[in-house]
């Protein structure tokens, strides 16, 4: 039972009454974080909706709105950081900043899907205060069920438009200790074309100017590893070596998605690697040169882990 139905079942005896019946981007698998629904009802404060207090009922549905809206921040905030997680920059003093999403669109479709963003259940109204407490209790409580389950659809859209925009990779399991994982690595090398140096003298001054013009190349490789005697390690997984980019990741995820988040490690058996480059001259999207690379192939035996998310995998080391 679910902390959700054990919450409405003590509303219920409460009051002696029968608990009550319960376009787009294509996501393969709809339901894949919807285990995580009690991991995020178990860090609101639902025992309070046990009251018989109309207040007490309005201010816990309140303070369920602010947990809510802090782990839709958190959900936004992993998006961006596990961009950065797979990207190596290389480039010369004073040249542009990166822009996590500049990878995306020099390399992939510019495809939207609505960004996680927190609505209100907006349930607090005076037609609903006029109910009795027991009707109040039940129908708050189902809407912040509902609200969680719409959170997790939300990152599940958005893990998948990331996955569809190679910036996240899937997880394939062919036996109970055999899978096969996808992941992506991005590289951005910024490169000092000239430099152009201008003096002139006014007055008892010399002034100098110098211009630095850079071009920016995008490396783009999907990796695939089939990996053999796998173990699931919870996260934060501590018994697994990481590089810092990745327990930086870690850090990042939040611990309501918790029931199908892990890093899972195994022996890499063989590795396939495909890698492309996109040119942009002097910073300029325009006039972008695609180079597709010739396909690596390596057949090995060593330790291979990855960072997963349900079905999708955020990242891959060795």
């Amino acid at each position: 039972m679910s902390v959700f139905d054990e919450t409405l079942e003590v509303v219920e005896a409460i009051h002696t009454v029968a608990p009550p019946q319960e376009n787009e981007l294509i996501v393969l698998d709809p339901d894949a974080l919807l285990p995580c629904v009690d991991s995020i009802g178990k860090e609101l404060p639902l025992r309070q909706f046990k009251a018989t207090s109309k207040v007490e009922l309005f201010r816990a549905y309140s303070e369920c709105q602010e947990e809510l809206q802090e782990m839709y921040a958190e959900a936004a905030q992993l998006l961006g950081k596990i961009v950065m997680c797979n990207t190596q920059w290389v480039s010369p003093q004073k040249s542009r900043p990166l822009n996590a999403t500049a990878i995306q669109e020099a390399l992939c479709n510019n495809r939207q899907v609505d960004a996680i963003e927190f609505a209100s259940g907006s349930q607090a109204s005076a037609e609903i205060a006029a109910m009795p407490i027991r009707d109040i209790a039940t129908q708050l409580v189902n809407s912040v069920r509902d609200q969680c389950i719409a959170l997790l659809g939300s990152l599940n859209k958005q893990l998948a438009y990331m996955a569809a925009v190679e910036q996240v990779g899937s997880i394939e399991w062919l036996a109970g200790d055999v899978c096969r994982f996808t992941f992506f690595a991005n590289k951005v090398t910024d490169r000092k074309l000239n430099t152009k140096v201008r003096s002139k003298v006014e007055g008892d001054k010399r002034h100098t100017t110098t211009k630095n013009r850079f071009d920016r190349t995008f490396e783009h490789t999907r990796i695939v590893h089939d990996v053999i005697d796998v173990v699931r390690h919870r996260l934060p997984a501590c018994d697994v070596d990481m590089p810092q980019r990745v327990e930086m990741l870690v850090d990042e995820i939040p611990s309501w998605p918790d029931a199908v988040s892990a890093v899972v490690s195994g022996f890499e058996i063989s590795e396939e690697r495909t890698t492309r480059r996109a040119v942009v001259d002097e910073w300029t999207e325009s006039n972008t040169e695609v180079e597709q690379m010739p396909v690596q192939r390596r057949e090995r035996t060593r330790p291979d882990p990855a960072l997963i998310v349900g079905p999708y995998v955020l990242t891959g080391w060795n």
